[in-house]
């Protein structure tokens, strides 16, 4: 699969669930460092963490299948 389809894919994946995929982390990060960091999905205005740390693959995705 090239990137075009991954995006194209991926886009329809968010306008069908009304979601958005994001960066979230501790409100105790600061310049110094950043905390409990975490890829999070809204969907519907509610945050679902998809993994913990800075990425996420098929792997990190706990419940589907």
């Amino acid at each position: 699969m090239n990137i075009h389809n991954f995006k194209k894919e991926l886009k329809e994946l968010l306008l069908k669930y009304n979601a958005g995929i994001g960066f979230s982390c501790s409100e105790d990060s600061d310049l110094y460092g950043i905390q409990e960091e975490k890829i999070i999905a809204d969907i519907d205005g509610k945050d679902h963490i998809l993994s913990y740390g800075y990425s996420v693959d098929a792997n990190d995705i706990k419940g589907a299948l």
